[in-house]
C-alpha cells in the first residue's frame, strides 16, 4: 500500500513509487508477475496501477465490508515481459 498526505497528491509520487516498487521486482529479483487487488472505492489508486502497466484480470465481487455496504475489488497483474517492452510507461510505447 503506498499512502500520500494531502500534499503529496496529484505530483506524481504514487506513480513513481510504484514503479520503483514493481520494476525492483522485475529487473532485481527476477519476478515474473507481479499482481495486486484494488478496490472500488479507490479509483485514484486504479489510475496508477493502470499508468504504470497493470491489466485488469476481474472483479472479486464484494468482497470487502465498508460500513454497510459491500464493496468489489479488481484484480490486476503486470508480466514481466510487458514491463520490459515499456518500463512502467506503456502510454510512451512505440514513441
Amino acid at each position: 500500500r503506498t499512502l500520500l498526505t494531502a500534499a503529496g497528491r496529484d505530483r506524481g509520487l504514487g506513480t513513481e513509487a510504484v514503479r520503483l516498487i514493481v520494476g525492483h521486482g522485475f529487473e532485481r529479483l527476477g519476478l515474473h508477475r507481479i499482481s495486486l487487488e484494488v478496490f472500488a472505492f479507490n479509483p485514484r489508486a486504479r489510475r496508477v496501477y493502470e499508468k504504470v502497466g497493470f491489466v485488469a484480470e476481474g472483479v472479486l465481487r464484494q468482497v470487502l465490508r465498508d460500513g454497510g455496504d459491500w464493496v468489489d475489488a479488481t484484480v490486476m497483474s503486470i508480466l514481466a515481459p510487458e514491463w520490459a517492452a515499456h518500463r512502467g510507461r506503456p502510454e510512451r510505447r512505440g514513441s
